[in-house]
């Protein structure tokens, strides 16, 4: 049997205890989309990826095991689930294709800070003060006599 044949019995006998009740039927999407998919990966030539699909599988089948899979559907599946995995594993060139796009982090650029070599001395603010100009004011060199400024003095009046 091929590998594509094992994958394919697989996939039947999981129908097959989906039908008879001992898979719960709000698995079957699950599993089956599972198994679909490492099916197309094996086909397309990508065993890694297949194997990927494979290990999902198994782990949804382990955590279901005894609750919504019975104990002897879940040994079954996983025997057989194990058995393609080795076959797979022993061929497998694994290729991992990333998920999301690598981009590079832009490296920092140096900036040129421009370096002082000479330290900056305090700069002269020259405001000329106005000097005061004198004004001219007539200065006085005599003295004024009396009869160079009139006086009054009162003359007595006769009552």
């Amino acid at each position: 049997m091929s590998k594509l044949e094992f994958l394919e019995r697989l996939k039947f006998s999981t129908g097959r205890y989906v039908r008879h009740l001992e898979i719960d039927v709000s698995l079957e999407h699950s599993l089956f989309q599972k198994l679909h998919a490492a099916s197309a990966s094996l086909q397309a030539g990508e065993v890694g990826i297949a194997i990927q699909w494979l290990e999902a599988f198994l782990a949804e089948v382990e955590a279901e095991r005894g609750g919504k899979i019975s104990e002897a559907a879940a040994e079954d599946l996983l025997a057989q689930a194990r058995h393609i995995l080795a076959l797979l594993s022993a061929t497998a060139t694994i290729t991992v294709t990333p998920t999301l796009p690598v981009t590079e982090t832009p490296t920092p650029t140096p900036t040129e800070t421009p370096l002082v070599t000479e330290t900056p001395t305090a700069t002269e603010v020259v405001t000329e003060t106005p000097t005061p100009t004198l004004m001219e004011t007539p200065v006085m060199t005599e003295i004024p006599t009396a009869t160079e400024f009139p006086t009054e003095t009162p003359t007595p009046t006769p009552e």
